[in-house]
């Protein structure tokens, strides 16, 4: 795929086309596109008190919301940068912190004045009111900085991730190329927006001029889908349970074309039970470091094997070093990690960049994924380090030896289960609520182990022995 320097923006251009087909969804209210532009506009219009380059941090439950300042801060020459809703007051901070930014705009969360200029975000008008200019004329640069995502580095502390807009739209383009998106296709928004998943459905629905659908968490998930007449859908382990939970085929009462499956080690056999039931699931895999996916199944062949995720996408380059660890790079891949100020660029000669991840790539493009080189492991979606919440536990409650493992779960993928000296275990299982604290509830660890006596306590700890003796001990 070729690089580009200006592109129109994609939802003038839609505004402008099919201004009346719907962009956006959410419970009985639809935004036509030409509605989404108009409030982009009004919203782009507040936005203009800021200088190119600027990072605008947005704290927002609310994907309407992100979507608008999304696209006002593109248009802009704004840098973007969601936080995560999940994560401890004091993390939130140290995100803001760390990427410099410029203001942050909030809905539902206490404004930081002492370390940022803050906003509520219904003092930015998004009614389209005050909309102004040539819906048509929006022409944007490519190459600069448009967004900061968080995820977690080899430490677990945030690392923000900056990508150029060119990343999003060349893994939005070859994506969408792959699943046949376009006019009238539905994606569900069922992934967070602060994530890359979530956000990729954005870029994915606006080049193609399909809609995004909001989730509604409070219906079950086959209701959700075939009330909104949903053709695209991306779900992690969990969510895929929910839905198979219903019995019989699926696909009378249902419009998916594609159901792409990740987050994270992918359960073979809620695969095959899917599939059973006449869903198109197609396993992925992907980063936030290439702005989303990397490898995607052709929904046949491998159906249901442990570690394939189809053919690597036509943004992405990747290859397998010679220690077996998968290295991307490619127009998707991103500029680098954004710290204190500095951006910090981890790629080695020819700009490759090492995921940590291991595994092989077949001469027809397949790439299979066989686990991670590191202590990291991913549950619901997640990423978890084991030496964050080791660090936590031993910081708070003084208790050593601490170590953190994963065990399978058919519905999360892994879940994390924690080890201490027997004489502790009564006090962790009692605090581990405390822990809410200090790290976000989904690296809280749900079971609590007595130290096994045949594993001894070492600088280097037997991480491979611990995770079995924990699948043992703490049941399905």
């Amino acid at each position: 795929m070729s690089s580009f320097a200006e592109m129109k923006c994609p939802m003038a251009d839609a505004a402008r086309n099919q201004p009346d087909a719907a962009a956006y969804i959410a419970g009985n209210r639809t935004w036509s596109y030409a509605a989404m532009d108009l409030a982009v506009r009004s919203a782009e219009e507040w936005f203009s008190r800021f200088d190119q380059g600027d990072v605008i941090a947005v704290h927002s439950p609310s994907a309407f919301e992100v979507t608008v300042i999304a696209w006002a801060c593109v248009r802009r020459g704004l840098v973007f940068c969601p936080l995560s809703l999940r994560v401890p007051d004091a993390t939130r901070i140290k995100m803001i912190e760390q990427v410099g930014a410029r203001c942050l705009v909030y809905r539902d969360a206490c404004p930081v004045d002492d370390v940022v200029e803050s906003h509520a975000i219904d003092d930015i008008p998004m009614s389209g009111a005050s909309g102004g200019g040539d819906q048509g004329s929006r022409v944007l640069v490519t190459g600069k900085p448009a967004t900061i995502l968080f995820t977690s580095g080899s430490s677990g502390e945030p690392k923000g991730v900056l990508h150029v807009l060119q990343s999003h739209v060349a893994s939005a383009l070859a994506s969408n190329a792959s699943l046949s998106l376009g006019p009238g296709d539905r994606w569900l928004l069922s992934l967070p927006t602060y994530h890359v998943g979530g956000l990729a459905i954005m870029f994915r629905c606006m080049l193609a001029g399909a809609t995004m659908v909001l989730a509604d968490t409070s219906r079950p998930m086959h209701d959700v889908l075939s009330r909104a007449r949903i053709t695209h859908v991306s779900l992690v382990g969990a969510q895929l349970a929910q839905l198979i939970g219903r019995s019989g085929r699926l696909e009378s009462d249902l419009a998916i074309k594609h159901l792409l499956l990740g987050g994270g080690p992918i359960d073979a056999g809620l695969v095959r039970r899917a599939r059973a039931q006449g869903l198109p699931v197609r396993c992925t895999y992907g980063m936030t470091e290439m702005a989303s996916q990397v490898a995607t199944e052709s929904g046949h062949g491998g159906a249901g094997m442990p570690g394939s995720c189809g053919r690597v996408l036509s943004a992405h380059d990747v290859r397998v070093s010679d220690r077996g660890e998968i290295e991307v790079r490619g127009p998707a891949r991103f500029e680098g990690y954004v710290s204190s100020g500095e951006l910090l660029r981890p790629f080695s000669e020819g700009g490759w960049f090492a995921t940590g991840d291991c595994g092989r790539v077949e001469e027809d493009g397949t790439l299979w994924v066989n686990g991670r080189s590191d202590n990291m492991f991913v549950s619901g979606g997640e990423n978890i380090h084991p030496e964050e919440i080791e660090v936590v536990i031993q910081r708070e409650f003084g208790i050593a030896p601490v170590a953190v493992v994963p065990v399978p779960d058919a519905n999360f993928g892994c879940r994390a289960v924690v080890f201490v000296e027997e004489s502790a275990v009564a006090t962790l299982r009692q605090a581990l609520d405390a822990l809410r604290a200090h790290l976000p509830g989904f690296k809280i660890p749900r079971t609590v182990l007595p130290w096994p006596r045949e594993i001894a306590w070492e600088p280097t700890i037997d991480r491979q022995a611990l995770a079995e003796i924990a699948s043992e001990r703490s049941g399905p």
